[in-house]
């Protein structure tokens, strides 16, 4: 595991043992929420040796937990999975896609509708070509910071938006688990949507998921590569207690 992964979970396992030694004092445990959800939409990145932009239609699954800590404070983690074989090679040869994103973030309440979110994200994203007997896979990350504002509409719905920028995105490309090239890029991640939590705790949430990392080579091209692109719909269930 890199450094910056130990780091992150080092934080995360400290701000839990403070919480569950401020609770054997008498104070009660935090919120907890766990889900799952769907997006569908479209994934893109760039062939880095064939200089080409690749992008096809995926299902991506996600599942998703929170704890609150601390008064105010939350400790947040998502891990999201697509796949998608093709019937025939597509245009580019290639057979198979997928792309993989692990966040795991803090979020700090400034106010009622407003938070501060302070984490890291990893990605991966592989495409299989079988014609070429290649296996190319871009793989990066960085430490992100942001805000999420949420304005009440009704009793029990919301509206959402969430946005993340992550200043210095570090990433690696590898054909077949051997050559490999380096990136420095940035990345952007925003989420959107409509929240309705009912009064037992279960929650819906409909909206829109984006996420962009890109990259420039050490190597001799100056404009930054799409290492990993996710843009959607999406719909996500949620029990509190």
């Amino acid at each position: 595991m890199r450094k910056p992964a130990v780091m992150v979970l080092t934080t995360l396992l400290i701000l839990t043992l403070g919480s569950l030694a401020v609770s054997a004092k008498g104070f009660q445990l935090g919120e907890v929420e766990v889900g799952a959800g769907l997006a569908y939409g479209r994934f893109s990145t760039h062939d880095h040796y064939w200089d080409e932009r690749l992008s096809v239609n995926l299902p991506v699954i996600s599942v998703h937990g929170g704890y609150e800590a601390l008064p105010g404070l939350r400790l947040l983690a998502n891990y999201s999975l697509g796949i998608r074989s093709l019937d025939e090679p597509d245009y580019d040869g290639v057979d198979s896609y997928s792309y993989k994103n692990l966040d795991l973030a803090v979020a700090l309440a400034l106010t009622d509708r407003i938070d501060l979110v302070a984490g890291w994200t990893r990605f991966a994203s592989v495409y299989i070509s079988d014609s070429w007997m290649e296996t190319v896979e871009n793989v990066g990350g960085g430490f992100k910071v942001g805000a999420v504002a949420r304005l009440p509409l009704a009793y029990g719905l919301s509206a959402e938006v969430g946005y993340s920028f992550i200043p210095l995105v570090n990433a690696t490309t590898s054909m077949n688990a051997e050559e490999e090239v380096t990136y420095a890029g940035q990345g952007h991640e925003l989420k959107a949507g409509l929240n309705y939590t009912t009064s037992f705790g279960l929650g819906v949430a409909l909206g829109f998921r984006s996420e962009v990392y890109s990259g420039i080579d050490d190597c001799c091209v100056d404009g930054p590569y799409d290492l990993a692109g996710f843009r959607g719909g999406s719909l996500e269930l949620s029990y509190s207690f």
